[in-house]
């Protein structure tokens, strides 16, 4: 994750050394409003460009999709505002081949449940980074429920709604 630190020409240059290294994929190396620059860095590479902050809304998703600037969406909850717009976003990448994943940024266990099982429902949705209760004190955060984790594979909950066990 380059989070927005490149120029184009620092972008390809970089990403063609990360090549030579065995890097398959490279998030977010351009401003995010600098999709042209995203379609010409993905053009003079082999790896996978992935688009994070470039991607807020559908309307964003799409306009990177005409373009081609994209091999990967990265769609966060918290960004696009929640499971519907994160599905339409998944929708017009899936419409037009592009893969998506759920990243998170520090969030609850209701919206990392959320996400998962985003996950476990698009099969455009390929890869996942949802940890971040993993850095609270309590990733429970009295929230028991909702998935398991063990060894990096996330079990969802067989329970109603996101199933998590909420008392107040």
């Amino acid at each position: 994750d380059a989070n927005q630190g490149y120029t184009v020409s620092d972008a390809v240059r970089t990403l063609k050394a990360f090549e030579e290294l065995g890097v398959e994929a490279v998030e977010q190396c351009l401003p995010s409003w600098d999709l042209d620059g995203m379609r010409f860095v993905r053009s003079k590479v082999d790896l996978q460009v992935m688009l994070d902050e470039s991607v807020h809304t559908p309307i964003d998703a799409a306009k990177a999709c005409k373009i081609d600037a994209a091999d990967i969406i990265n769609i966060k909850l918290m960004k696009c505002g929640g499971l519907y717009p994160a599905e339409k976003i998944n929708a017009i990448a899936e419409a037009n081949h592009v893969q998506c994943m759920v990243g998170c940024m520090l969030e609850t266990k209701v919206a990392i449940a959320a996400g998962v099982s985003l996950v476990a429902a698009k099969q455009n949705i390929t890869e996942a980074d949802c940890d971040s209760f993993m850095y609270a004190v309590d990733p429970e955060m009295g929230m028991p429920g909702g998935f398991a984790v063990n060894g990096g594979v996330y079990t969802l909950s067989d329970k109603p709604g996101l199933g998590l066990d909420i008392d107040f």
